[in-house]
């Protein structure tokens, strides 16, 4: 049996000792299996979380685990399922409302254009029985 293997299966308290030779198994472990696969290459080493730590050392942890782990791990999994697809449902609705916001924009600026047109004719009309009335009274005057 290993030393860290030893130290992982005793409960007792931890010194700092202990925790430096744990990572340290860890992060040679990692090393190793990336040297003998022929695949080594330089890349920061990450330590594993004072949480995963925890639950290898502490009895209590292994016991949380063993009796709610699967549980928990499932409610996050469904979380994190929920929450992406409330990511893409928030994307899609900003989607929509830009192509709104675009729409809106466009028609209003195609009334504005209908707007002056429609004040043009109008105005062309007004000359043009202007023209017609003047046109009258000089037939009258004659």
């Amino acid at each position: 049996m290993s030393h860290f293997t030893r130290r992982v299966l005793q409960p007792r308290l931890w010194t700092a000792l202990d925790w430096r030779l744990a990572c340290h198994s860890l992060r040679a472990g990692s090393l190793r299996n990336k040297m003998n696969n022929g695949s080594y290459e330089e890349k920061p080493q990450q330590l594993p979380d004072m949480a995963s730590i925890g639950l290898m050392f502490d009895p209590m942890e292994q016991m949380r685990e063993l009796l709610f782990g699967a549980t928990k791990r499932e409610t996050e999994r469904q979380f994190n399922v929920l929450e992406a697809r409330l990511e893409e449902t928030r994307k899609e609705f900003l989607a929509r409302f830009d192509a709104l916001d675009a729409a809106i924009l466009e028609l209003s600026q195609e009334t504005e254009k209908n707007r002056l047109e429609s004040f043009e004719a109008i105005g062309g009309a007004i000359v043009e029985l202007g023209y017609i009335i003047k046109a009258m009274s000089e037939k009258r005057k004659a």
